[in-house]
């Protein structure tokens, strides 16, 4: 996954914080759940310390946390004014 990759590349033994963000027609949890337990898998190697998420509903956002092992610690949105 992305996450060995850009440690790699930045030479680095753990990332702090990776925030997921999915393309909207994507960001049911049938498309989600696959990639948050690929990151929860980074996190209990101590790859990744924590997660985030971006651009969910409000219900999503609860389905996710119900769901998930490791929750999010942050979240993201967007502001269109």
């Amino acid at each position: 996954m992305c996450v060995s990759i850009v440690m790699g590349e930045l030479n680095v033994s753990f990332i702090e914080t990776v925030i997921l963000s999915v393309p909207e027609d994507q960001r049911s949890l049938e498309h989600m759940l696959p990639l948050w337990s690929a990151l929860e898998d980074h996190v209990s190697q101590q790859h990744v310390y924590s997660l985030g998420i971006s651009d969910l509903s409000k219900l999503q956002l609860e389905e996710l946390y119900n769901w998930a092992t490791v929750r999010y610690l942050l979240l993201s949105g967007n502001c269109h004014l």
